[in-house]
């Protein structure tokens, strides 16, 4: 019997009924679930069922969705994907990272072309957690024929999957779904599934460096420096638009915990996100903004008890350069005006109106040597501007993938050629 004074649910998780099918280790907090979690844990007759019908499947992909760190998931996640042989496609704000975990979702369709993606369709699709960016996979998910899509969730009140008008809600606790589902010796058999998209995470991974390296200086670049600089143990804060779509291109670092202000993936108050977590937190916070989304929220810096680790990089590309990437918008008359949004106001200068360091850069070698003492503990709060508006930005990142796919193919006929 559980101890006096245990919620309700994890009374629930010590009830004989379930005993046997979860690990009595598992003490996730629960406190978070929110108000309409009325149903974490499933019945034991739903229990056989589903687990007869993964049994069946023989291409299962799990898809995370944004996530709070920590907590036992990812240990249950891991036995599962082992299991029954399933990859787990995790974007960095999953906060899933490790050998099993297939990071960058958005490069990984990017650079395979879409008439060869049917070779990677699933049968059967698990989500759970909040948003997921990349718009490939979702175009990805919607192209896969004769596919189920389950998603899992607490929340009773939701009763319609976000992924797919048809597919289905499972209403229990994420943790506790993926513990139920005990090895029983039997491990299922799924082909080269798995293999198929660890092999196409290793080389988008290893291919994209190069190109990157090896490229011109921009905002791509300057967020690969970035993130192979970063301590370990520290808090990233990613803002929206480009910033959290770039930072989708790389692999995601073990002991980063990975923040974004999704939801309707607008860019109020990053800053300010990112400045009040720094004040009740001793890690080395870093915000990592595009200039619009720095500039419409600097009162984010209005605060006589700035938090002394909180670092604040700036990529300054001249206004919202994502837009150039889109490829609606930038057709529209009224693009550089209205969406690209050029402004006069000085990184440098607003900085300084709120008593922050300011340092900038505009070329790869000088971003290296900065990023160093940025990290560093002696420097406090400081904002870092990387100019890169005169940068081919959107022609960089169009071409990432265009080179990607070229290379992909070649090495895809060698290695046909060879018999590997």
């Amino acid at each position: 019997m559980p101890e006096p004074g245990t919620s309700e649910i994890e009374s629930a998780l010590y009830d004989s009924r379930f005993k046997g099918n979860f690990d009595p280790s598992f003490n996730q907090n629960l406190s978070g679930l929110g108000k309409h979690a009325r149903n974490p844990l499933l019945p034991q007759g739903e229990i056989g069922k589903l687990g007869g019908i993964l049994e069946r499947k023989k291409r299962i992909l799990i898809l995370p969705g944004m996530l709070a760190p920590g907590g036992q998931l990812k240990t249950y996640l891991a036995k599962f994907s082992d299991l029954f042989s399933a990859p787990v496609l995790a974007e960095n704000i999953s906060n899933l990272v490790g050998g099993i975990f297939n990071s960058h979702t958005e490069l990984l369709l990017g650079t395979v072309p879409e008439k060869y993606w049917q070779q990677y369709y699933p049968e059967l699709v698990l989500t759970f957690g909040r948003h997921i960016i990349s718009k490939r996979l979702r175009k990805f998910l919607m192209l896969s024929p004769e596919c189920e899509f389950w998603h899992i969730s607490s929340d009773m009140e939701l009763q319609v999957n976000p992924y797919h008008p048809k597919g289905k809600v499972i209403h229990s606790d994420t943790a506790a779904f993926f513990s139920a589902f005990p090895c029983s010796g039997r491990k299922v058999t799924a082909g080269n599934y798995m293999d198929l998209w660890r092999n196409l995470h290793e080389k988008s991974s290893r291919l994209t460096e190069k190109i990157i390296t090896e490229g011109e200086f921009g905002n791509l670049s300057a967020m690969q420096a970035v993130l192979s600089l970063l301590p370990p143990d520290s808090i990233l804060h990613l803002g929206n638009s480009g910033t959290v779509r770039y930072a989708q291109m790389f692999p995601s670092h073990p002991g980063i915990r990975y923040y974004a202000n999704r939801g309707t993936s607008g860019i109020d108050g990053c800053l300010s996100s990112a400045s009040g977590a720094a004040m009740v937190s001793d890690g080395l916070h870093v915000a990592v903004l595009g200039d619009l989304s720095f500039v419409y929220d600097s009162n984010g810096m209005w605060n006589r008890n700035f938090p002394a680790n909180l670092r604040i990089i700036v990529l300054n590309d001249d206004g919202g350069g994502l837009f150039r990437i889109i490829l609606g918008p930038s057709k529209m008359p009224f693009f550089e005006e209205f969406s690209v949004a050029n402004h006069p106001v000085s990184i440098k200068n607003l900085s300084v109106a709120y008593g922050l360091a300011h340092r900038d850069v505009e070329s790869r070698e000088d971003l290296l040597k900065r990023l160093p003492d940025l990290f560093s503990d002696e420097s406090g709060p400081a904002v870092l501007e990387i100019r890169t508006g005169k940068c081919k930005n959107s022609a960089i990142f169009k071409s990432l993938f265009l080179n990607l796919q070229e290379k992909y193919h070649a090495e895809q006929k060698m290695e046909d050629h060879q018999g590997i």
